[in-house]
C-alpha cells in the first residue's frame, strides 16, 4: 500500500487558463457592443447638437393622474465642448399643475430626475425626438401603512 501524491500546481494551472480563455471569450464577444469613437464615429451632417427650444415636463400621481405641484425637477443635459463633455444640472420646483418648463437648451443628451415628498422618485433619459410635446412623468406612492 503506497501513498499517493498529487501537485496541486498543477490543478492550479489548469484553472486558470480555463479563467484566462473565458475571459478573452468573453471581451471579444462583448467588444462590438463597447462605445468607442473610433467604432460608432458621430453623423457626419450633423454640425449642431439637438436643441430643445421648450422641454415642458408635467409630474402627477401615477394612481389618479392628479398632478404634483412642488416636485423637485432636476434635468442633466450634455453638451460637447472643444476639451470633452461638459454635464450640467438644472433644478426647478413644479408649478401648480404639476408643469415645469426649461427653454433654450443644446445638448447631446438629456436625463431627468424627479422627487417628491411622499412619493418613489424617478430617474430616466428623455429621448430627444420626444422633446417636442410635453412630456408626462408618473410617480408612484410610497406604500402606505395601515394598522
Amino acid at each position: 500500500m503506497g501513498i499517493q501524491v498529487r501537485s496541486s500546481a498543477r490543478v492550479w494551472k489548469r484553472r486558470s487558463a480555463i479563467v484566462f480563455r473565458a475571459c478573452v471569450a468573453t471581451c471579444v464577444l462583448l467588444s462590438p457592443f463597447c462605445e468607442a469613437p473610433a467604432a460608432f464615429p458621430p453623423p457626419q451632417g450633423d454640425a449642431h447638437p439637438p436643441q430643445a427650444d421648450r422641454l415642458r415636463l408635467q409630474v402627477i400621481d401615477s394612481r389618479d393622474d392628479h398632478a404634483l405641484s412642488g416636485a423637485t425637477i432636476v434635468l442633466v443635459y450634455w453638451q460637447k465642448k472643444k476639451a470633452g463633455v461638459e454635464k450640467k444640472e438644472i433644478e426647478i420646483l413644479a408649478e401648480e399643475k404639476g408643469k415645469a418648463q426649461f427653454e433654450n437648451i443644446e445638448a447631446d443628451k438629456f436625463a431627468v430626475s424627479v422627487n417628491a415628498k411622499g412619493f418613489r422618485s424617478c430617474w430616466g433619459w428623455l429621448r430627444i425626438e420626444s422633446l417636442k410635446t410635453a412630456t408626462r412623468i408618473r410617480l408612484e406612492r410610497w406604500a402606505e401603512r395601515s394598522l
